[in-house]
Protein backbone atom coordinates (compact mmCIF):
# COMPACT_ATOMS: atom_id res chain seq x y z
CA UNK A 1 0.00 0.00 0.00
CA UNK A 2 1.25 3.31 -1.22
CA UNK A 3 2.30 6.40 1.01
CA UNK A 4 2.41 9.61 1.35
CA UNK A 5 5.79 11.09 0.81
CA UNK A 6 7.98 12.24 3.81
CA UNK A 7 7.52 16.32 3.98
CA UNK A 8 10.83 17.80 2.87
CA UNK A 9 11.49 18.95 6.38
CA UNK A 10 11.24 15.10 7.95
CA UNK A 11 14.01 14.84 5.23
CA UNK A 12 15.79 17.56 6.73
CA UNK A 13 15.46 15.68 10.14
CA UNK A 14 14.17 18.71 11.53
CA UNK A 15 11.23 18.12 14.27
CA UNK A 16 11.10 19.43 17.33
CA UNK A 17 11.11 16.24 20.17
CA UNK A 18 9.75 18.49 23.22
CA UNK A 19 6.66 16.44 24.39
CA UNK A 20 7.70 15.67 27.73
CA UNK A 21 6.65 11.96 29.15
CA UNK A 22 5.81 13.17 32.82
CA UNK A 23 4.07 16.40 32.16
CA UNK A 24 1.17 16.58 34.33
CA UNK A 25 -1.30 19.58 33.41
CA UNK A 26 -2.37 20.87 36.66
CA UNK A 27 -5.55 22.64 37.42
CA UNK A 28 -2.83 26.10 37.80
CA UNK A 29 -1.99 25.19 34.22
CA UNK A 30 -4.94 24.96 32.90
CA UNK A 31 -5.96 28.32 34.32
CA UNK A 32 -2.77 29.87 33.69
CA UNK A 33 -3.46 29.38 29.93
CA UNK A 34 -6.85 30.57 30.11
CA UNK A 35 -5.96 33.57 31.29
CA UNK A 36 -3.84 34.09 28.15
CA UNK A 37 -6.61 32.51 26.10
CA UNK A 38 -8.79 35.72 27.25
CA UNK A 39 -6.89 37.93 25.36
CA UNK A 40 -6.79 35.52 22.56
CA UNK A 41 -9.23 37.15 19.54
CA UNK A 42 -10.98 34.47 18.20
CA UNK A 43 -13.41 31.86 19.49
CA UNK A 44 -11.40 29.11 21.40
CA UNK A 45 -12.19 25.75 23.71
CA UNK A 46 -10.68 23.73 26.02
CA UNK A 47 -10.82 19.86 24.63
CA UNK A 48 -9.86 16.68 26.09
CA UNK A 49 -10.34 15.15 29.44
CA UNK A 50 -9.78 18.79 30.78
CA UNK A 51 -13.10 19.61 29.06
CA UNK A 52 -14.79 16.89 30.57
CA UNK A 53 -13.65 17.88 33.97
CA UNK A 54 -14.74 21.17 33.54
CA UNK A 55 -18.47 20.03 32.62
CA UNK A 56 -18.72 18.03 35.76
CA UNK A 57 -17.40 21.16 37.54
CA UNK A 58 -14.34 19.17 39.08
CA UNK A 59 -11.07 17.21 38.49
CA UNK A 60 -11.56 13.63 38.25
CA UNK A 61 -7.99 12.78 37.26
CA UNK A 62 -4.86 13.47 36.38
CA UNK A 63 -4.08 14.88 33.00
CA UNK A 64 -1.13 14.38 30.77
CA UNK A 65 -1.76 17.77 28.35
CA UNK A 66 -3.80 20.69 27.95
CA UNK A 67 -5.61 20.81 24.20
CA UNK A 68 -7.79 23.86 22.90
CA UNK A 69 -9.75 23.68 19.99
CA UNK A 70 -10.46 26.69 17.40
CA UNK A 71 -12.18 26.66 14.16
CA UNK A 72 -9.59 26.34 11.51
CA UNK A 73 -10.37 29.23 9.50
CA UNK A 74 -8.73 31.08 12.62
CA UNK A 75 -5.83 29.27 12.40
CA UNK A 76 -2.95 32.64 11.17
CA UNK A 77 -4.26 34.19 14.62
CA UNK A 78 -2.13 31.43 16.38
CA UNK A 79 1.10 32.36 14.38
CA UNK A 80 0.23 36.39 15.04
CA UNK A 81 -0.94 35.97 19.17
CA UNK A 82 1.85 33.55 19.80
CA UNK A 83 4.51 34.90 17.95
CA UNK A 84 7.16 34.35 20.39
CA UNK A 85 6.79 30.67 21.03
CA UNK A 86 7.88 28.07 19.06
CA UNK A 87 5.16 26.46 16.87
CA UNK A 88 5.29 23.00 15.39
CA UNK A 89 2.21 21.02 13.28
CA UNK A 90 2.01 17.46 14.06
CA UNK A 91 2.00 14.80 10.97
CA UNK A 92 0.00 12.07 11.59
CA UNK A 93 1.13 9.93 8.66
CA UNK A 94 4.79 10.03 9.56
CA UNK A 95 4.40 8.91 13.48
CA UNK A 96 2.70 11.84 14.73
CA UNK A 97 5.95 13.59 14.09
CA UNK A 98 6.47 17.31 15.30
CA UNK A 99 7.87 19.44 12.40
CA UNK A 100 8.27 22.83 11.66
CA UNK A 101 4.91 25.06 10.82
CA UNK A 102 6.49 28.01 8.40
CA UNK A 103 5.15 31.31 7.96
CA UNK A 104 3.07 31.60 5.14
CA UNK A 105 1.81 27.87 5.11
CA UNK A 106 -2.01 27.07 5.42
CA UNK A 107 -3.28 24.35 7.54
CA UNK A 108 -5.13 21.22 5.75
CA UNK A 109 -6.46 18.19 6.39
CA UNK A 110 -5.13 15.69 7.81
CA UNK A 111 -3.13 18.29 9.61
CA UNK A 112 -5.24 19.39 12.75
CA UNK A 113 -2.98 19.79 15.51
CA UNK A 114 -0.01 22.17 16.33
CA UNK A 115 1.90 22.15 19.27
CA UNK A 116 3.05 24.84 21.28
CA UNK A 117 5.98 25.33 23.64
CA UNK A 118 8.04 28.56 25.30
CA UNK A 119 10.26 27.44 28.05
CA UNK A 120 9.49 30.69 30.48
CA UNK A 121 5.62 29.96 30.48
CA UNK A 122 3.54 27.69 32.70
CA UNK A 123 2.65 25.32 31.08
CA UNK A 124 5.76 25.74 28.87
CA UNK A 125 3.26 23.30 26.26
CA UNK A 126 -0.14 22.59 25.09
CA UNK A 127 -1.44 22.19 21.80
CA UNK A 128 -4.28 23.85 19.03
CA UNK A 129 -6.57 21.25 17.21
CA UNK A 130 -7.75 22.58 14.81
CA UNK A 131 -11.93 22.59 13.91
CA UNK A 132 -13.70 22.09 10.74
CA UNK A 133 -17.06 24.31 10.12
CA UNK A 134 -18.81 25.87 7.74
CA UNK A 135 -21.04 29.13 8.23
CA UNK A 136 -23.32 27.08 10.99
CA UNK A 137 -22.01 23.48 11.49
CA UNK A 138 -19.16 21.75 13.18
CA UNK A 139 -17.69 18.83 11.52
CA UNK A 140 -16.37 15.99 13.02
CA UNK A 141 -13.17 15.36 11.62
CA UNK A 142 -13.15 11.60 11.43
CA UNK A 143 -17.00 11.51 9.31
CA UNK A 144 -17.61 15.16 8.31
CA UNK A 145 -21.73 13.88 8.08
CA UNK A 146 -21.53 14.20 11.29
CA UNK A 147 -22.21 17.84 12.17
CA UNK A 148 -23.62 20.50 15.24
CA UNK A 149 -24.45 23.83 15.29
CA UNK A 150 -21.70 25.87 16.11
CA UNK A 151 -23.90 27.71 18.61
CA UNK A 152 -23.73 24.23 20.66
CA UNK A 153 -20.23 23.31 20.47
CA UNK A 154 -18.75 25.45 22.68
CA UNK A 155 -20.13 25.86 26.57
CA UNK A 156 -18.95 28.15 29.64
CA UNK A 157 -18.31 27.66 32.97
CA UNK A 158 -19.18 29.83 35.51
CA UNK A 159 -16.13 30.99 36.24
CA UNK A 160 -15.73 32.17 32.50
CA UNK A 161 -13.75 28.94 31.29
CA UNK A 162 -14.79 28.11 27.56
CA UNK A 163 -15.48 24.15 26.65
CA UNK A 164 -16.05 22.04 24.30
CA UNK A 165 -19.60 20.32 24.42
CA UNK A 166 -19.08 17.04 26.00
CA UNK A 167 -20.76 14.80 23.51
CA UNK A 168 -18.27 16.16 21.41
CA UNK A 169 -15.43 14.71 23.72
CA UNK A 170 -16.62 11.94 24.07
CA UNK A 171 -17.30 10.83 20.52
CA UNK A 172 -13.52 11.29 19.60
CA UNK A 173 -12.43 9.12 23.07
CA UNK A 174 -15.08 6.52 21.91
CA UNK A 175 -13.14 5.15 19.31
CA UNK A 176 -10.05 3.84 21.16
CA UNK A 177 -11.46 3.53 24.67
CA UNK A 178 -8.20 3.77 27.15
CA UNK A 179 -9.15 3.28 31.17
CA UNK A 180 -8.54 7.38 30.74
CA UNK A 181 -11.78 7.45 28.32
CA UNK A 182 -13.44 5.05 29.99
CA UNK A 183 -13.49 7.06 32.53
CA UNK A 184 -14.29 10.59 31.56
CA UNK A 185 -17.58 8.67 30.08
CA UNK A 186 -18.80 7.99 33.49
CA UNK A 187 -17.87 10.82 34.72
CA UNK A 188 -19.63 12.83 32.13
CA UNK A 189 -22.71 10.37 31.72
CA UNK A 190 -24.95 10.82 34.78
CA UNK A 191 -24.76 14.54 33.79
CA UNK A 192 -25.38 14.44 30.40
CA UNK A 193 -29.27 15.46 29.48
CA UNK A 194 -31.45 13.93 26.94
CA UNK A 195 -30.40 16.10 23.67
CA UNK A 196 -26.34 15.17 24.16
CA UNK A 197 -27.07 12.12 24.98
CA UNK A 198 -29.15 11.62 21.75
CA UNK A 199 -26.87 13.32 19.87
CA UNK A 200 -23.72 11.02 21.22
CA UNK A 201 -25.81 8.18 20.54
CA UNK A 202 -26.91 8.78 16.99
CA UNK A 203 -23.23 9.95 15.95
CA UNK A 204 -21.69 6.28 17.67
CA UNK A 205 -24.33 4.81 15.32
CA UNK A 206 -23.02 6.13 12.43
CA UNK A 207 -19.13 6.43 13.56
CA UNK A 208 -19.03 3.00 15.42
CA UNK A 209 -21.95 0.90 15.01
CA UNK A 210 -22.25 -1.69 18.34
CA UNK A 211 -19.91 0.06 20.40
CA UNK A 212 -20.39 -0.61 24.41
CA UNK A 213 -21.10 3.10 25.00
CA UNK A 214 -25.16 3.88 22.65
CA UNK A 215 -26.62 1.34 25.21
CA UNK A 216 -25.57 3.27 28.45
CA UNK A 217 -26.10 6.22 26.36
CA UNK A 218 -30.54 4.82 25.95
CA UNK A 219 -30.48 3.66 29.75
CA UNK A 220 -32.13 5.78 32.45
CA UNK A 221 -31.93 8.86 29.64
CA UNK A 222 -33.36 12.29 31.34
CA UNK A 223 -36.24 12.99 29.79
Amino acid sequence: MATDPAPPELERGEFYPWHYVNFTASRNDLESLTRLLNRFPVPWFICGGWAIDLFVGSQTREHGDLEVGIFRDDQLVIREFFSNWTLGKVVEAHDAAIVPWYVGEWLLLPIHQVKLYRDDFQPREFEFFLNDTDEELWHFRRLPEISMLRDRLIHRTRDGIFYVAPEVQLLYKARHLREHDRSDFEAALPLMDGEQRGWLRSALARFLPGHEWIDRLSEGSPM
